[in-house]
C-alpha cells in the first residue's frame, strides 16, 4: 500500500533485479543491498518489532537486507527465505561478501518447508 503496488507487483520488482551486497550490517554479517526498484523510499516501521526470525527479507530507505539471525527490527518485511545464512559452526561464518551477488526467486509453501535450514551457498 505504501507503494500504490499490489503484492503480486512488489514480487515481480523484488525479483527482476539482481542484487549486489555492499555492506554487512547488524545483526551477524546481516547482507545489506540496494532496494528494488520502488516508487518511492519504503518508511521504517514506527515502532520496531521486538524481534524478527532469521530469513527475513525487508526493506527500508531504499535498502534490502536479509536477517541471517533473530534480531529486533524496524524494517518492513517482504517475504523470507528458507536458506541458512549465518552457519557458527562454519568458516566463514557466512558465505557471501560485499561485491556478491544474490537473486531471489518466488517459491511456495511447500519448497520452503523441504528447503528450510538448508545452507546458502556461495556460487564459484
Amino acid at each position: 500500500e505504501l507503494e500504490g503496488l499490489t503484492v503480486e507487483q512488489l514480487i515481480e520488482a523484488h525479483t527482476a533485479k539482481t542484487y549486489v551486497i555492499r555492506c554487512f550490517g547488524a545483526p551477524a554479517a546481516s547482507p545489506m543491498m540496494d532496494a528494488p526498484d520502488l516508487p518511492v523510499p519504503v518508511p521504517r516501521l514506527t515502532s520496531p518489532r521486538a524481534s524478527v526470525p532469521a530469513g527475513v527479507v525487508s526493506l527500508a530507505g531504499r535498502q534490502a537486507v536479509i536477517a541471517p539471525a533473530s534480531s529486533p527490527g524496524g524494517w518492513r518485511v517482504i517475504g523470507r527465505t528458507p536458506l541458512e545464512l549465518l552457519r557458527r559452526d562454519a568458516e566463514p561464518l557466512v558465505p557471501y561478501r560485499p561485491g556478491d551477488t544474490l537473486r531471489f526467486h518466488r517459491i511456495g509453501a511447500e519448497e520452503f518447508a523441504a528447503r528450510r535450514g538448508e545452507p546458502l551457498e556461495r556460487s564459484p
